[in-house]
């Protein structure tokens, strides 16, 4: 297999700090956005076989530059192109302006010493609406934690991989890799470490169910007093419209082993 390489660079929105934005990526459970600390790295699933994507910033932040390397056999497409520098720019928050705000509250009593001892951080995005609404209902669950376990669980199981050297890289998935999925296979059994020791770990998808669609259906057919109850108890609540067989939520049980 032949493997391309393009090197490309993009002056971001200045001052930009690669490594307080991708911080992020080390927080959680994340197997499709990758950051060491110096390269941001993340598989592009465009074509057959798709390209890698890494990043990596030279220059201090008021002088920020970011080298972008594509490799791997549609390395040199427009598509992997197009898809590069929409990560940039969208999910690494380059394309975002931020000296207005800093100018209007670097003085700021409350969030001018942030401004100052954080300088080019960015509040990074997702590259696509899928990508967005996907994360959007994971985080719904417990905690971010679970959510992004449940997120990388996703990706293991449905994206595109690709080897690169020595490294295995998944791609998030996309819809069609998903699509028409039965609830009654997504789901997952296996061993994983936490804080040095073994735990086992049984997780599946939870679709919605016939008595589930007393509150959480479309509202014309909830009674009344049905009605009345979730408004007062849940006033914000938005998880109506359901219809059997969508995908609600997910359950995991861990175990030590």
């Amino acid at each position: 297999m032949e493997l391309e390489r393009v090197r490309f660079s993009v002056v971001p929105e200045r001052p930009y700090s690669l490594a307080l934005t991708a911080q992020r990526y080390t927080r959680f459970p994340e197997v499709v956005d990758r950051f060491d600390g110096r390269f941001y790295r993340r598989f592009l699933p465009v074509g057959r076989r798709g390209a890698l994507l890494s990043v990596q910033q030279v220059g201090t932040p008021a002088r920020a530059i970011l080298n972008a390397t594509l490799d791997g056999p549609q390395a040199g497409s427009p598509a992997a192109r197009l898809a590069a520098e929409r990560i940039i720019h969208v999910s690494l928050g380059a394309a975002q302006p931020v000296t207005p705000f800093y100018r209007a509250f670097g003085a700021d009593p409350v969030i001018g010493a942030a401004i100052r001892d954080f300088s080019g951080l960015r509040g990074a995005g997702v590259p696509s609406l899928w990508e967005a609404l996907v994360t959007a209902i994971l985080a719904q669950q417990v905690n971010l934690l679970f959510a992004y376990d449940i997120r990388r669980e996703l990706a293991e199981t449905f994206g595109q991989r690709a080897r690169f050297g020595t490294e295995r890289f998944i791609a998030f998935p996309t819809p069609a890799s998903m699509a028409g999925e039965a609830p009654a296979t997504l789901e997952k059994a296996e061993i994983v470490v936490v804080d040095g020791k073994q735990q086992y770990r049984y997780m599946r998808a939870l679709p919605v169910q016939s008595l589930c669609l007393h509150c959480h259906g479309v509202p014309e057919p909830l009674t009344p007093a049905v009605r009345q109850k979730l408004r007062e108890l849940y006033p914000d609540d938005k998880a109506t419209g359901y219809k059997p067989g969508d995908i609600r939520g997910a359950m995991t049980i861990r175990k030590p082993v």
